[in-house]
C-alpha cells in the first residue's frame, strides 16, 4: 500500500490517494501524517482510493472516528471529501460518514475527483463571502 499526498494551494485541501491493499492501520498512519500537525487544523481533505483491497471491520472505522474527533486539532470548519467509485468503499465512507455526524467538520462522498474538488471550491466561495 501507498499513501500519497499533495496538497492543493487553490482548494486549501490535502488530496490523499490511497492505493494497493489498505488496513485500519494503514488508514491510522495516514490519517496521523494528515491530522497531527504537519498541515493547519483548517485544511481540508480529499481521499481516495486507486486499485484499493480493504481489510477493514466496521470496529476499525469507529475508532478512526474516534481518533479523528479526539486527537485532531481543529480551526475553522474544515471539510472532508471521499471519492468513492466502487460499491465497498462508498459503503466504508458511509459508515465513517455517520460516526463523525457530530464532529466539527463536513463530510461528504463523491463519484469522481472532480465533484469533490467542485464541492470544495463551491465551500470556499461560500465562506469567503461571509
Amino acid at each position: 500500500m501507498a499513501a500519497k499526498y499533495h496538497y492543493d494551494e487553490t482548494l486549501h485541501a490535502v488530496r490523499v490517494t490511497l492505493t494497493g491493499d489498505v488496513t485500519a492501520k494503514v488508514i491510522k498512519s495516514a490519517f496521523e501524517e494528515l491530522y497531527l500537525g504537519k498541515y493547519p487544523g483548517d485544511v481540508n481533505a480529499i481521499w481516495l482510493c486507486l486499485d484499493c483491497s480493504f481489510d477493514i471491520s466496521v470496529m476499525d472505522i469507529l475508532q478512526l472516528a474516534k481518533f479523528t474527533q479526539s486527537q485532531r486539532e481543529f480551526e475553522g470548519y474544515p471539510a472532508t471529501a471521499f471519492v468513492a467509485d466502487t460499491r465497498e468503499v462508498r459503503d466504508l465512507c458511509e459508515e465513517y460518514k455517520l460516526m463523525v455526524s457530530e464532529a466539527p467538520y463536513d463530510v461528504e462522498i463523491f463519484e469522481t475527483l472532480k465533484e469533490a474538488e467542485g464541492w470544495l471550491q463551491e465551500r470556499a466561495e461560500l465562506n469567503s463571502r461571509g
